[in-house]
């Protein structure tokens, strides 16, 4: 059984529903993760799909069945060789799965799709006394999304040619910054296009981009990329594309750079050149 991310999920399949506490602006374990809700198209007691509970503090089995994930990004967080600055003391991310939680969650079979789902994570921040079961009231909650799809059966009956537009939505990073790069992905005619025949496209969708200097010199060649959403109210064009730029892998200056997608039938969509400046 495959299982895929928040952006792609599928009916009938695991989903990762990762979730990263943070205190004081750092990862850091609440004191009990209590249970999770999870709701189709909005959160509302009518529209609960699933409740999982999640094993005491104190037995040996906690977080169960909830996974404890290390930071992702932990690999690329030191720079391998010294680029001058600041940047020779940064530390980035780490290897700790402090505060970094996973729920693999299996979508029912029946589940309705194409559509929105809502993860609502409970937990208690600290000790309420007692047993937690009566100190519910101080429960304190994050709600998250995800989207599910049917099954991986993709149809395309060939009569429409799906077209996408590319936005760079970041120009300047300043070092010691480690940050995505993102490009908004807008399928077209912008306002006017077909979200029915698009949207089951997005999960089977593979991104990577190159690098390259001013001068021509490839920095980075077919990464894999990440899809993601759009911070803000783009009804239309929701969906990004994302890279993890750690500027200290960069020297200052100005870098070129493409992103690719490849649709399921084969072809592929390729950005102009686009720009960002390290310094």
């Amino acid at each position: 059984m495959a299982t895929y991310n928040r952006i792609s999920a599928r009916r009938g399949q695991d989903v990762n529903l990762d979730a990263t506490f943070y205190l004081g602006g750092q990862p850091a374990d609440p004191y009990a993760i209590y249970r999770v809700e999870i709701f189709r198209g909005s959160v509302a007691s009518e529209n609960i799909v699933d409740v999982i509970t999640i094993s005491a503090p104190d037995s040996s089995e906690y977080p169960s069945p909830l996974i404890r994930q290390p930071d992702s990004d932990a690999g690329d967080a030191i720079c391998p060789t010294p680029m001058g600055g600041a940047c020779e003391d940064v530390t980035g991310g780490t290897d700790s799965d402090e505060g970094r939680f996973r729920l693999v969650w299996t979508v029912p079979d029946d589940a309705v799709v194409p559509d929105v789902y809502f993860d609502v994570w409970y937990f208690y921040s600290s000790d309420p006394g007692g047993a937690l079961s009566a100190s519910t009231d101080e429960l304190l909650n994050k709600c998250n999304r995800f989207w599910v799809y049917p099954e991986g059966w993709y149809v395309d009956g060939g009569l429409s040619t799906v077209n996408f537009g590319f936005e760079p939505l970041n120009i300047k990073f300043n070092k010691p910054e480690r940050k995505p790069l993102e490009v908004g992905i807008m399928p077209l005619p912008l306002y006017d296009y077909d979200y029915n025949l698009v949207a089951p496209l997005i999960p089977y969708l593979v991104s990577t981009i190159s690098i390259w200097t001013d001068s021509g010199e490839p920095v980075i060649s077919n990464a894999p990329c990440t899809i993601g959403t759009r911070q803000g109210a783009f009804r239309s064009n929701p969906w990004v594309i994302k890279y993890m730029i750690n500027t200290c892998n960069f020297f200052n200056g100005t870098y070129r750079y493409r992103v690719q997608v490849a649709l399921p039938d084969g072809t592929t969509r390729v950005s102009g050149d686009f720009f960002f400046t390290v310094s």
